[in-house]
């Protein structure tokens, strides 16, 4: 009798146990995701400046990411953090060729591709494992309070890195997605996997306000 009673009380009090542990990250993670009727938290420091990570593409990314630089006023984006694939030899010549202001105020970064052109799907699972792991190190270590990408697969490791670091508390950046202009009715695969822990998402064409909620038209940028 007494150890059936025991019995019970062990598996009622992990029942309790998980059942608490499950609903508070359950509440953390209400409280974490973006909500479309709270504005993000200010994140200037101090000095006014406010530290940003860029997150760059390949081609079509890196065109837009380039025009979409030269409406910031670099100055008040300090200090800037650039990262983009390991093999991304492209972008760096095409980001060189620009002669963009920030790459005399900037560092640079590498993380490895989840996965290159024609990579078989097996060895797939270990180049995302070593992304995340880098995603997860380069965030913590930079701590940036603003991350901008418009959708290479590059930066959905780090944005997720980024999302855990607010579930944990460890700090809080605000993530910006823009996604791409060739995209009119429907969201590219990027910006499907960002959109519900991105603080902003924005839209280059109105047609897509109709389907995603939180998005923001902002016209062409």
């Amino acid at each position: 009798m007494i150890e059936h009673l025991l019995e019970s009380i062990i598996i009622h009090g992990w029942l309790l146990f998980w059942t608490i542990l499950i609903g508070g990250l359950l509440i953390r993670l209400t409280i974490c995701l973006p909500s479309y009727n709270r504005p993000a938290k200010s994140n200037k420091s101090k000095s006014g400046n406010v530290s940003i990570m860029i997150i760059w593409g390949s081609g079509g990314h890196t065109t837009e990411m380039i025009l979409l630089l030269k409406k910031l006023k670099v100055e008040k984006f300090q200090p800037i953090y650039n990262v983009l694939a390991n093999t991304d030899e492209t972008s760096t010549r095409k980001i060189q060729a620009s002669e963009s202001p920030i790459l005399e105020c900037s560092s640079w970064h590498r993380i490895i591709r989840s996965r290159e052109v024609k990579q078989s799907w097996i060895t797939t699972i270990w180049t995302t494992f070593l992304s995340c792991w880098q995603s997860i190190y380069i965030v913590i270590t930079l701590q940036p309070k603003l991350i901008l990408c418009n959708g290479p697969g590059t930066c959905v490791p780090l944005c997720y890195a980024a999302f855990l670091c607010k579930f944990f508390g460890f700090f809080s950046p605000t993530i910006v997605f823009v996604e791409s202009f060739c995209r009119v009715e429907k969201l590219s695969l990027t910006g499907k996997l960002l959109y519900p822990v991105v603080d902003k998402f924005l839209v280059q064409w109105p047609d897509l306000l109709k389907s995603y909620a939180r998005a923001e038209y902002l016209g062409d940028l």
